[in-house]
């Protein structure tokens, strides 16, 4: 089976793969050995290709793109180049997805560990696949291990979590000065290493927190210029502007805004029905209280198009010619189902109760009075739009309904399924956005480049880095490079496994025939350290990368955790174990050590980045460790027979 690398695209020829015929004819099953055969050389792949950009002294991929402005560019991020392969053997692209999912999970979650994940995942599989070839008069149940790694998970997570011993948490309540300043230096620190070193990015982040505290949500998309454009406090965002170009009131052509405006929101069309009403309350609105009115409706008949344009151009009064401050916004310009939970949004955060419709008339419009119509507006501090966007800043909806809305978008995250990652992750991006819009608290930023390629990949730089300082403002702080799962290990590793034993009874789980208590610990055993001497395998390559030996990086891990993975007992055939040292590493660059609590220390990542990293490889290797066949899903053409 041959490799062949083109642009960013992995494609496999198999010389002699194994064929799904038989003398009863095709059968949609691939044979254990096969499928083995492909986990382990996708896992291969991957990691070769990703291997030599972990850390911060790792390489770069100089990536083809034959049609590009650049044929050839270089690329240090590795989870880049994982989202650029492409297999054209449909089962090897399958578990390639299998793989990317687990790092595009961490990417979203911790903004960081994209390319560990991977180096973690496949050295587990291995190490996992050895502990079932580990001889015993009592083989470990397949299935058994899904349910021992999800209880090293509970167990490990719950040890580590809320323990000042590995992680420290971030008082970013506190008013005092220089403990906000301490909490923005360690967020500094965090925002460097998931922005592979970008000072620049990094500041400018920091930079924003610095003036906007830390509940804040961020719209990042590539700009128009070299230059980064940073707009803060952006208000609420609806992806729709102005219907016509008269209602531009700026200078530059392109922009209208108006302080103070008042809003009537309409749950579908406005049509010339209703105009003659509508206009009386517009001159109410717009003329005697000299308020601007922005309607916000799902769509504008022509007649209503053609009254926007006349009250714009002028309307004859007995103080002369006079221009209504009148806007008209699409809602429903994205094809989206009316009544969308972004219109929802928007009438919370105005404090405006949209007008009903009923076969393209309002309800009981006719007859509505002025007090009537004005009880039913919303408004807010100021509004802008371009022919494409609209803000609404400073909305004056009470507290209490737009607190009710946000516990709403919480619970739809909560609630939705996890079918395709990428797709579930950016759906719980949109939703956190939507929140941080609700609480008036929205940066935009706009990135700048070179070139468009350029200001696309600053974006992604600029997503991981907002993704983990937000993980870290929740999650707190933590050493990188995995010690904290390590130093566990080293120092209550029986507890561990009392733990894990414990939930193994209490849930009843057969582990081996007859699950008796000295071979069910003896498989635990064998699991844990299978765990732990897997977690070093991305760090010992970030040592290697810095400068480090083979045989120093090794010791140097030995020496942090307290487990001699390079010393193996004899008799089981584990790696020995060793009191571990106080929690400590040692910084590359100096020699010396450091602990948790030194300000100079520079590898600080959020504080669940270990039991995330854990969560994510341990569900990848449950899966394909249970399993012995692959079957793919065929269903009935149109024409006969079957498709894939």
């Amino acid at each position: 089976m041959s490799l062949k690398l083109f642009g960013g695209t992995i494609q496999r020829f198999d010389d002699d793969s194994s064929s799904l015929t038989s003398s009863r004819g095709v059968l949609n099953k691939v044979p254990q050995a096969e499928y083995e055969k492909i986990v382990a050389d996708v896992m291969d792949d991957i990691y070769q290709l990703i291997v030599d950009t972990i850390g911060p002294n790792g390489w770069t991929i100089l990536v083809t793109e034959p049609y590009g402005a650049s044929p050839v560019f270089p690329n240090k991020d590795g989870f880049r180049a994982l989202l650029n392969v492409k297999y054209d053997n449909p089962l090897s692209h399958t578990f390639y997805q299998v793989l990317r999912d687990c790092s595009v999970r961490l990417n979203t979650i911790i903004g960081d560990a994209t390319t560990s994940v991977i180096a973690y995942v496949v050295q587990l599989f291995k190490n996992l696949l050895e502990v079932r070839r580990i001889p015993s008069d009592f083989k470990i149940a397949p299935t058994s291990i899904r349910h021992i790694l999800s209880f090293f998970s509970e167990v490990i997570k719950d040890m580590i979590k809320d323990n000042p011993t590995y992680i420290k948490s971030l008082d970013v309540e506190s008013t005092d000065e220089a403990v906000r300043e301490q909490t923005l230096a360690f967020l500094e620190k965090v925002a460097m290493v998931s922005s592979n070193y970008d000072a620049d990015i990094s500041k400018s982040l920091i930079g924003i927190y610095r003036d906007m505290g830390f509940d804040i949500n961020m719209s990042i998309e590539p700009g128009l210029s070299e230059e980064s454009v940073i707009e803060r406090d952006t208000g609420f965002e609806l992806v729709s502007g102005y219907v016509l170009p008269s209602m531009v009131t700026e200078q530059d052509g392109l922009r209208c805004s108006y302080d103070e405006p008042y809003y009537v929101m309409i749950d579908g069309a406005l049509t010339g029905n209703d105009l003659h009403q509508f206009a009386v309350l517009a001159e109410h609105v717009c003329y005697s209280l000299k308020k601007p009115l922005v309607v916000i409706a799902e769509s504008f008949t022509q007649e209503i198009i053609n009254y926007f344009s006349m009250v714009r151009a002028g309307v004859e009064t007995p103080s002369g010619m006079y221009r209504y401050p009148i806007v008209g916004i699409l809602e429903n310009s994205h094809g989206e189902t009316f009544y969308s939970s972004r219109f929802l949004d928007i009438a919370t955060i105005l404090g405006a109760t949209p007008l009903p419709t009923r076969n393209g008339k309002l309800i009981d419009f006719e007859t509505m009075s002025k007090s009537s119509f004005m009880s039913r507006l919303g408004s807010s501090e100021r509004f802008i739009a371009s022919p494409h966007m609209s803000r609404f800043i400073g909305g004056r909806g009470s507290k209490e309904a737009i607190e009710g809305r946000i516990v709403e978008i919480e619970k739809e995250i909560r609630d939705k399924t996890l079918s395709e990652s990428i797709h579930f992750q950016v759906r719980i991006a949109n939703a956190k956005k939507r929140i941080a819009m609700l609480r008036g608290r929205m940066v935009s930023v706009k990135v700048g480049g070179q070139d468009f390629k350029s200001r696309q990949y600053f974006v992604l730089v600029w997503e991981d880095a907002f993704n983990a300082v937000r993980s870290a403002i929740q999650h707190g702080i933590t050493l990188g490079g995995n010690f904290a799962i390590g130093h566990l290990l080293a120092n209550r590793y029986d507890e561990i496994i009392e733990r894990v034993y414990t939930k193994v009874k209490v849930n009843k789980i057969h582990v081996v025939f007859g699950n008796l208590e000295n071979t069910i610990k003896q498989h635990l055993t064998n699991v844990l350290n299978a765990i732990g001497s897997a977690m070093y395998s991305p760090f010992g390559t970030v040592l290697f990368h810095a400068g480090f030996t083979q045989e120093n990086a090794s010791k140097l891990i030995d020496s942090l955790t307290g487990i001699e993975y390079g010393n193996l007992d004899e008799s089981t055939g584990t790696p020995k174990r060793t009191l571990g040292l106080p929690f400590t590493t040692i910084n590359i660059k100096t020699g010396e050590n450091e602990t948790l609590d030194t300000e100079n220390l520079e590898l600080v990542v959020p504080g669940n980045t270990d039991y995330e990293i854990l969560d994510a490889a341990f569900a990848v290797c449950s899966n394909l460790l249970t399993s012995r066949s692959l079957m793919p899903m065929y269903f009935p053409s149109e024409e006969g027979g079957t498709r894939r």
